[in-house]
């Protein structure tokens, strides 16, 4: 685009010469002589035609995608030249008036000015055409340069042809395509069959479990996988009337003995252990057994077992005639059957603080005992079948054990 303006400056400034050399020879009235020829000169005419060379722009391929400069050299018509002789100055000339001198003179002035316009426009068009033939050395711009030279006619001036602009595609926004559904083809599971379980060796067992508890298992034939809750009471009867008492819980990584009741000294029935406890029999039975509730004689204790505060009117029944047989008995009931019953209240010295033990219950079978209990020992050498530890123990059983532990108890002879 550069280089069109530069030719089109070119082209006005020449229409201006030619017109003011024009208007100044009409103003003379003389013809117009565009080579500003004097009068009275002699010139012979040649005919010939001046190349107008015209810069278009075309788009052409490339990766730029701009468009390059072409450049076309296009032939005017023939115009008559006059060409000066030289022998027209050395004829002789009539002699001329005075206003003709002025006007030769006014004519010389002109010419000459209208030479040196000439000359420069000229010098610029070649500064121009040398510029254009150094920016123009690729191929594709020389190959169409001659091409348009070839097809260009020296009789007529061909007109500049319109380039179009290049036009720019609307942007097309693709349609979504919605996937076809597709049906999965029904699969049929292969029958798996199950692999068969190895039941885990002992020695993991062992590794959960205390050798010491083991050992008091294994003397009722017993393993850790049949104990029920998470809090184990083990008593272990030496020599009458005398046993040990231990404490084990159970956590996340098996059981362990609670460090602090661990072999504790205590008294059992004078007639030492044994499996059948009958009434009037002083055994402590041998066994596995729940444990609660528990009783006392405060209104409240510190302890999650199921609590019970004995009262006046509390008997333990202990006839095996009765409904109530092996069970608390209120008097208020009004149903009185049986003929013996421990009154509790009595007895506050040892049930101050006690613990149930469920031996013949669920249910209860006649004449097979009852009222057995974890209870205070008063120094006695022995009990009726019931378990005697120190005070500081039963305090410590009753802040440690809780009912949702399921706490059980287990006894057997140790000798």
């Amino acid at each position: 685009m550069k280089k069109g303006k530069i030719f089109i400056w070119i082209g006005a400034a020449l229409l201006c010469v030619i017109g003011i050399a024009a208007g100044i020879s009409a103003a003379m009235g003389r013809g117009f002589n565009p080579l500003g020829l004097l009068p009275g000169q002699r010139g012979t005419t040649s005919q010939g035609t001046l190349p107008l060379v015209i810069e278009i722009t075309r788009p052409i391929s490339g990766d730029s995608g701009q468009a390059a400069p072409v450049t076309e050299a296009v032939t005017p018509e023939p115009l008559a030249t006059t060409i000066p002789v030289t022998e027209a100055l050395t004829t002789e000339a009539a002699p001329a008036t005075e206003t003709e001198n002025r006007e030769e003179t006014r004519e010389e002035t002109t010419e000459e000015t209208t030479e040196e316009e000439t000359t420069e426009t000229e010098t610029w068009e070649e500064e121009t055409t040398d510029e254009e033939s150094t920016e123009a050395e690729t191929p594709e711009e020389t190959t169409e340069e001659e091409s348009m030279e070839e097809t260009t006619t020296p009789e007529a001036t061909t007109p500049a042809p319109t380039i179009p602009e290049p036009a720019t595609p609307a942007p097309t926004t693709p349609e979504p395509t919605t996937p076809a559904p597709t049906t999965p083809e029904p699969t049929t599971p292969e029958p798996t069959t199950p692999e068969p379980t190895t039941a885990e060796p002992a020695t993991q067992a062992q590794e959960t479990v205390p050798e010491e508890l083991r050992q008091h298992l294994a003397a009722l034939d017993m393993e850790a996988e049949q104990l029920v809750g998470t809090q184990l009471l083990v008593v272990k009867g030496l020599e009458t009337p005398k046993c040990l008492v231990y404490a084990y819980e159970k956590t996340e990584a098996g059981w362990r003995p609670v460090e602090w009741l661990s072999g504790i000294p205590g008294i059992m029935g004078r007639d030492g252990m044994a499996w059948h406890t009958p009434e009037n029999a002083k055994y402590t039975p041998i066994g596995y057994f729940g444990l609660g509730p528990a009783y006392g004689e405060a209104e409240w204790e510190d302890t999650a077992l199921e609590y019970h505060q004995i009262q006046s009117e509390d008997y333990w029944v202990l006839d095996p005639n009765s409904k109530y047989y092996n069970q608390l008995y209120k008097t208020h009931y009004g149903d009185k059957d049986w003929e013996h019953a421990e009154e509790m209240i009595a007895l506050l010295e040892y049930y101050a603080l006690c613990i149930y033990v469920q031996k013949n219950v669920n249910p209860v079978v006649y004449n097979e005992g009852s009222a057995i209990f974890v209870h205070i020992d008063r120094l006695d050498n022995s009990t009726s079948g019931c378990i005697g530890v120190e005070r500081w123990v039963m305090e410590a059983l009753f802040k440690w054990m809780r009912a949702d532990a399921d706490p059980h108890i287990f006894l057997y002879p140790g000798q």
